[in-house]
């Protein structure tokens, strides 16, 4: 099996059964993992910002993975143009935690949450649904997709890899 590892801002598809997508570091960054049951094909993103509405175009252009607001419609369009269905396809995310809380318990950012909100409201507003979450607190997360077996993994912290 070969691993394909998505970095902070990245997405792909791929048509390879043989393949285990991962993306690690997941902060306050959130994962999406697709998969298409029939097709057995899955896309996934390591998304870092919730929107893409004060970058800049270079920004929306080339890096469109980093906001959820370009990563999951591309993902999509992209799964859709290679043979799936939306009622086929199962969604997973991970990440969204509180990295940057302060002292005092206050988190000014608020970029996890920022993230899970926008992620959910993307994947809602394309007619699709999450079918499963492990998101926010203060612990990263590492999201992995076995395409030949179909199956979801979550390792969080220092905790063993589990499926779910």
């Amino acid at each position: 099996m070969r691993e394909i590892k998505l970095k902070p801002g990245e997405l792909d598809i791929s048509t390879k059964q043989s393949v285990i997508m991962v993306t690690t570091e997941l902060g306050s960054s959130v994962g999406m993992a697709v998969y298409d049951r029939k097709a057995r094909i899955a896309g996934m993103a390591h998304i870092v910002l919730p929107d893409s509405s004060i970058s800049t175009e270079y920004d929306i252009e080339n890096e469109y993975g980093k906001f959820a607001d370009t990563a999951i419609p591309a993902i999509l369009e992209r799964l859709l143009s290679l043979g799936s269905k939306k009622e086929d396809l199962i969604i997973k995310i991970a990440g969204g935690a509180d990295m940057f809380s302060l002292e005092s318990g206050s988190t000014p950012f608020n970029i996890g949450q920022r993230n899970i909100q926008a992620v959910k409201e993307s994947v809602k507003n394309l007619g699709l649904n999450i079918s499963g979450a492990d998101t926010g607190g203060t612990t990263g997360r590492t999201l992995k997709l076995n395409i030949i077996k179909g199956k979801f993994y979550k390792k969080v912290g220092d905790l063993p890899e589990m499926e779910f």
